[in-house]
């Protein structure tokens, strides 16, 4: 897909698509052309804070080396089923989906070493697998939970409730942001974590924006 794929942080670089593959426009007009594959999905590609790497995703994530075009493929924590990334001066983290024995998790993962450490678990909700977010602060994680409200059997599920859920990433305290009937949709944090904005897939979507408890 031709298109703007990310922007530095320092607005100096920008990575762009075309038909012909990946290339990053320096802010001195200088072009570097980018080994393939750097997709855009299942997220977008990351810029470094210094703006010399870029973080891709795909079903393997691998760091490129932005002047020369090397690539370090990282260790395997099925990037597949992340959902947010977050890249300050300590690295790059991710927002994760995970699953157990019997529940689903939302996991934070240090993308370089592989570790990671579950923030959430389900209990009878399921998550939306589709759509998480960090603040920039990398203090909260938000994400969706789909529980069964009315049902008429243990199989069928006449109505369901999504919920907004927000993660403090030290204490693990979660608190549901917002709740509705609609589907659920794409959420972001502000620049200062200090709210969230969220849209339920309803109609031609609602947006919302609240203050963060």
């Amino acid at each position: 897909m031709n298109g703007m794929l990310a922007v530095s942080a320092d607005a100096h670089r920008v990575l762009y698509s075309r038909a012909n593959g990946a290339s990053v426009l320096d802010v001195s007009g200088t072009v570097f052309p980018l080994p393939p594959p750097c997709p855009g999905w299942p997220l977008r590609p990351a810029f470094s804070p210094s703006s010399d790497q870029l973080l891709c995703t795909g079903e393997h994530a691998a760091f490129v080396q932005v002047t020369d075009g090397s690539t370090q493929t990282l260790p395997d924590t099925d990037p597949t089923l992340w959902r947010a990334i977050r890249w300050d001066a300590s690295g790059p983290q991710a927002v994760g989906f995970g699953f157990s024995t019997d529940h689903e998790l939302v996991q934070l993962l240090d993308v370089a070493t592989a570790k990671a450490r579950v923030l959430y678990e389900t209990d009878d909700g399921l998550l939306d697998l589709a759509n998480a977010a960090i603040s920039n602060d990398g203090r909260r994680v938000a994400f969706w939970e789909t529980r069964c409200v009315h049902s008429e059997s243990f199989l069928s599920c006449q109505q369901t409730e999504a919920r907004l859920k927000v993660v403090d990433t030290s204490t693990g305290r979660a608190a549901t942001v917002a709740s509705g009937a609609a589907g659920p949709g794409p959420i972001l944090f502000s620049d200062d974590g200090a709210r969230i904005a969220y849209l339920f897939q309803a109609g031609w979507g609602e947006l919302h924006v609240r203050p963060v408890p």
